[in-house]
């Protein structure tokens, strides 16, 4: 059976624009920019009350376990995803619902009719590093959560793609590289759970909490790895620079007591995938990567497929959490 293909890794790519972009956007997007601009800048005023309200409502969190982005009270800092899927859904919507000219983005629907690009997109800023989620419109880059890493920077970003340095993400050798300046993770080849490995390839330690992590993976990327039959991990694993780094024995052994202590009663509340390649015990298994492709060579279908992903990462979530609260636990009782 052939691999499964998932059309959605590439579809949060930024694509050159060729010549017909560059037409079309002259024609129809350079002399509305500044509507254009002004319609984005209206849906993020309501955007940013909408997240306002929702950090009133919600009560002091535990953020010293989570070494992430994610912190309600830090908004705008690390919401660049949310802010930009908000913005493309309510410009869509726009779309649908304004028929005349009275819209901000009504130069959007000729645009679009003679296949314009209008489309999210993800990857890294490189003058940060960074990753960045933003939107193309044709020959355009459109960020409206340029406000997001460096929080006194404007809220908008608008200008010629070209002159962005923005650059599409298609491994993990990248993908870590980045991640390790942008997260705060020293990062780590995923030797300790080899079946995990072939979806989530590395371990990272949070350089300020302190807390040992199994690393997420953008949905671009992961797709990109699925797509490639787990290639693009075993790369990363076995043949690139990462190879010769090795978790710290002291979280090593913090993730041995984790996993024989404190998961196995955590986990009989969980709801995990049983597949034959998946295990949260660390473990040694060579043959983790031969499993996950002969899985996906199973011909189970797309949806099946993207509905264990899913549970996969749900369950790796769960037992994330639950490593990094016990790995800061022993770090303060050491």
């Amino acid at each position: 059976m052939p691999l499964p293909h998932f059309s959605l890794a590439s579809q949060f790519d930024s694509v050159v624009p060729d010549a017909h972009q560059q037409a079309l956007s002259e024609r129809y997007i350079a002399p509305e920019l500044d509507r254009i601009t002004a319609g984005v800048a209206a849906i993020r005023a309501n955007i940013d009350a909408r997240f306002e309200e929702k950090k009133r409502q919600q009560q002091a969190t535990d953020r010293a376990h989570k070494g992430s982005l994610k912190d309600l009270s830090l908004y705008p800092y690390g919401f660049c995803d949310d802010i930009r899927d908000i913005a493309f859904a309510s410009i869509e919507a726009n779309l649908q619902k304004h028929s005349g000219d009275d819209s901000a983005f009504a130069s959007l629907k000729p645009f679009l009719a003679e296949g314009g690009i209008f489309r999210r997109i993800w990857g890294e800023l490189t003058h940060g590093p960074y990753f960045q989620n933003a939107m193309q419109i044709g020959s355009y880059y459109l960020d409206c959560a340029n406000d997001t890493v460096v929080v006194t920077k404007p809220k908008l970003e608008v200008m010629p793609l070209v002159d962005t340095n923005f650059r599409n993400v298609h491994s993990f050798e990248h993908y870590f590289t980045v991640a390790s300046h942008y997260y705060k993770w020293e990062s780590y080849p995923n030797t300790l759970y080899p079946r995990l490995a072939p979806l989530f390839p590395a371990l990272a330690v949070h350089k300020e909490s302190g807390v040992l992590l199994i690393c997420p993976v953008a949905l671009p990327l992961m797709l990109k790895n699925l797509n490639s039959g787990g290639r693009l991990a075993e790369q990363f694993l076995n043949a690139s620079g990462w190879r010769e780094k090795s978790l710290p024995a002291t979280y090593r052994e913090i993730a041995e007591r984790h996993s024989r202590d404190i998961w196995p009663v955590q986990a009989r509340t969980q709801s995990v995938p049983q597949e034959s390649w998946l295990s949260f015990e660390p473990e040694q298994s060579a043959a983790t990567f031969t499993r996950f492709r002969a899985w996906l060579e199973a011909g189970h279908g797309n949806k099946q497929y993207m509905a264990v992903m899913q549970a996969v990462d749900e369950a790796r979530k769960q037992f994330d959490q639950s490593l990094r609260r016990y790995s800061l636990a022993q770090r303060q009782a050491d």
